[in-house]
C-alpha cells in the first residue's frame, strides 16, 4: 500500500499549540479557564481536533516537568 503521507507543518503546529495549552491548564478543557476559551473554539471542536490529531490527555504527563 501508499505509505501514509506526512503530517503537515500546520497539523503538527497545531498539535503543539494544543498540547502547550493543555499543559498549562491542566489538562482541563471545557470551562471558563479551560484549553478551548484560550484556543478561542468550543469545547466539541477542541475533542474533535484533539482526537484527530491522536492527542489524549494522558499523553501531556509524559511531557510535563515536574
Amino acid at each position: 500500500g501508499m505509505p501514509a503521507p506526512a503530517p503537515t507543518t500546520l497539523e503538527a503546529s497545531e498539535r503543539e499549540a494544543i498540547l502547550r495549552v493543555l499543559r498549562e491548564t491542566r489538562g482541563v478543557i471545557g470551562g471558563p479557564h479551560g484549553a478551548a476559551v484560550r484556543l478561542g473554539v468550543k469545547r466539541t471542536t477542541l475533542t474533535a481536533k484533539m482526537r484527530r490529531l491522536g492527542i489524549h490527555r494522558r499523553d501531556l504527563w509524559h511531557h510535563i516537568a515536574t
